[in-house]
């Protein structure tokens, strides 16, 4: 459904959140790094105990990594040498241009980090060809109404506005998870493919 939608997965946007605001401590502070939070972080690299925060900051590398392959010109020879290390323990000695990042540059890397994560997981249910994700979201005819886009995008989750599932929820408001066509389970599958009620021409345009 995510990629449909062009909807990143929430394990995914939490990761480049937490890398966009990591990078945002040099990117947007004054070179005299004075500021308590910023000292936090030193500190408790320097404690070395901090693992959350360390998978963090080997988060936003990975990042680094790859801006570095992408813009490699906007890096000084510090900033190459403690990315390709992984010297995270540096990461305050890093430029500012370096941990610079852009809207379309985030969206890219988003698209990047989601490719990865669902080729991982759907070679393991083992898909023989994994989709293209996309961060575009789906786009709907001008003149379509908030309703029926909803109704729309609840197609494609299994938590939707469909009798199979009222009937798990709110049996007394839904009193039977059959589609109004008597012959299945109102589902999307069943709407989208079997329902005698929707006509040929509508299911295949």
């Amino acid at each position: 459904a995510e990629v449909i939608l062009g909807i990143p997965p929430l394990l995914v946007t939490n990761r480049v959140n937490t890398t966009k605001h990591l990078l945002k401590l040099i990117s947007q502070q004054p070179q005299e790094y004075d500021d308590p939070y910023i000292q936090f972080v030193t500190d408790e690299l320097k404690d070395n105990q901090n693992h959350v925060l360390k998978n963090q900051l080997k988060e936003v590398f990975r990042f680094l990594e790859w801006k570095l392959s992408q813009s490699p010109d906007i890096m000084t020879p510090t900033d190459v040498l403690i990315i390709k290390t992984g010297q995270i323990e540096k990461f305050f000695k890093l430029s500012r241009k370096s941990c610079h990042y852009s809207q379309s540059m985030m969206k890219r890397y988003t698209e990047k980090v989601w490719q990865e994560s669902i080729t991982n997981q759907l070679n393991n249910d083992g898909w023989a060809t994994i989709p293209r994700v996309s961060t575009e979201t789906l786009k709907f005819p001008k003149g379509t109404s908030r309703e029926e886009e909803v109704k729309v995008m609840s197609l494609f989750y299994k938590n939707n506005l469909l009798n199979a599932f009222l009937f798990t929820t709110q049996k007394k408001q839904c009193e039977s998870p059959l589609c109004a066509c008597g012959v299945e389970e109102q589902t999307a599958f069943h709407i989208l493919t079997n329902c005698q009620l929707v006509e040929n021409d509508v299911r295949q345009n």
